[in-house]
C-alpha cells in the first residue's frame, strides 16, 4: 500500500510542477489542466533565480474572459490588463529563491482550452533573456469525470502535504527611514509644479550620440526641490533606465513617470521603462524632499541614462553634474563622501 502511494505522489509531483530551466534560472508552475466555467484556483510560480539581481519581468498571458488577481507579490508590482498579468520587480528579492500566488477565475460562460503563456525576462551582464515556457493548456467545460475528480482530490492532498513540510515565504517590506518624510509624502504629491513658486531655477544639458539629456532643477519656497529630466531620443525602443544619485538628507517622490516604474532607496532615484514609450520627447520629474530640520544646501546631483540598442547591447549616457547652492562647498563635499 505504502509503495504504491509513493509511486502516486511521485506521479502527481510531474504534474503539480512543471519545470524549465534556462542558464541555471528554474521557473516552475502549477497551473490546473482542467477548471469549470466559472471556477477560481489559485496558482503558483516558483522561480530560482540563481545569481541574476536587478530587473525582472514575470508576464502571465491567458485567453480574453479569464480574471487574474494576485495572492502573493514577493516584492514585485502587480498589473493585469489586456489578458496580460505582469509582476515587475526593480530589484529582485535578495532570496535564491521565491514564489509569486495569483488567482484565475475562468468566465461563467467559457467553454473549450484555455491557452496560458508564461515568460520570465530578466537582465544578465547587459543583457536581457528571456524564458519562454511551453503554452499551457487549461481544458473548460462540464464533462469532469469521477476519476478526474479524485485526481484532482488527490493532488490537492498532496499540496496541503508540501505546505506543511515547506518553509513560509516571508515578504518584507521597507518602512520610510525618516519620520519627517512620511509626514510630507502626501503633502508633495498633491504639489502642483508651479513657476511663480520657483526662486532658483538651474538648467544642465547634456548630448550624445541620438540622445539629447536636459536636467532641470526648481528650488521651492517650502525648501523642496523639483527635478524635471527631459529625454530627447531617436530610435530606442524597449528597456531603459535613469538613474539619479541624490542626497541622503532628502527622499524623493515621484511627480511625472512617463509610464516608468519608480523607486528610491539607497540615495538612488530610478526610473525603469521595460518598453520605453514610442514619443522622441520622454519627460520625467521627481521631488526632493528634505528629510532633516536642517538639510544640505550644497549639493551636487549626478545621473546616467542607459538602454538596450538593436543589438540589445546596453549603452549608457551620463548626465551632466548641476550643483546645488555653493559650488566649492558642494565640490569639497562629494571629494570628502
Amino acid at each position: 500500500m505504502l509503495k504504491s502511494l509513493l509511486i502516486g505522489f511521485n506521479i502527481i509531483g510531474l504534474f503539480l510542477f512543471n519545470f524549465f530551466m534556462v542558464d541555471g534560472v528554474v521557473v516552475t508552475h502549477n497551473l490546473p489542466s482542467q477548471l469549470n466555467p466559472g471556477e477560481e484556483r489559485e496558482v503558483q510560480i516558483n522561480i530560482s533565480k540563481a545569481e541574476i539581481k536587478g530587473f525582472a519581468k514575470l508576464q502571465v498571458e491567458i485567453n480574453a474572459g479569464t480574471i487574474v488577481s494576485s495572492v502573493q507579490n514577493a516584492g514585485a508590482s502587480f498589473t493585469f490588463s489586456d489578458s496580460k498579468a505582469k509582476f515587475i520587480w526593480v530589484d529582485l528579492p535578495a532570496a535564491t529563491e521565491f514564489a509569486v500566488k495569483f488567482k484565475i477565475k475562468i468566465a461563467d460562460n467559457a467553454i473549450g482550452d484555455q491557452a496560458v503563456n508564461i515568460k520570465f525576462s530578466y537582465i544578465e551582464n547587459n543583457e536581457r533573456k528571456n524564458i519562454d515556457t511551453p503554452i499551457h493548456i487549461i481544458s473548460v467545460g462540464n464533462n469532469v469525470t469521477t476519476n478526474t475528480s479524485n485526481a484532482e482530490t488527490t493532488v490537492s492532498e498532496t499540496k496541503k502535504e508540501i505546505e506543511e513540510i515547506s518553509p513560509p515565504i516571508v515578504e518584507t517590506k521597507t518602512e520610510p527611514a525618516v519620520p519627517v518624510v512620511a509626514e510630507k509624502i502626501e503633502e508633495a504629491k498633491d504639489n502642483k509644479i508651479e513657476p511663480a513658486l520657483a526662486v532658483e531655477n538651474l538648467t544642465t544639458a547634456q548630448s550624445g550620440q541620438n540622445i539629447d539629456i536636459t536636467r532641470t532643477i526648481k528650488k521651492q519656497n517650502n525648501g523642496n526641490y523639483i527635478v524635471v529630466l527631459e529625454i530627447q531620443k531617436e530610435d530606442i525602443k524597449g528597456f531603459a533606465k535613469l538613474e539619479e544619485i541624490v542626497p541622503d538628507e532628502f527622499s524623493a517622490v515621484s511627480l511625472e513617470s512617463a509610464k516608468a516604474i519608480f523607486s528610491n532607496s539607497d540615495k538612488l532615484v530610478k526610473f525603469v521603462w521595460f518598453s520605453v514609450p514610442k514619443d522622441n520627447l520622454i519627460s520625467v520629474s521627481y521631488m526632493l524632499i528634505p528629510a532633516l530640520e536642517n538639510p544640505i544646501s550644497d549639493f551636487t546631483l549626478t545621473g546616467e541614462f542607459s538602454y538596450l540598442d538593436k543589438n540589445e547591447v546596453t549603452q549608457k549616457q551620463a548626465i551632466s553634474p548641476t550643483i546645488i547652492g555653493n559650488p566649492a562647498a558642494a565640490i569639497a563635499e562629494n571629494i570628502a563622501e
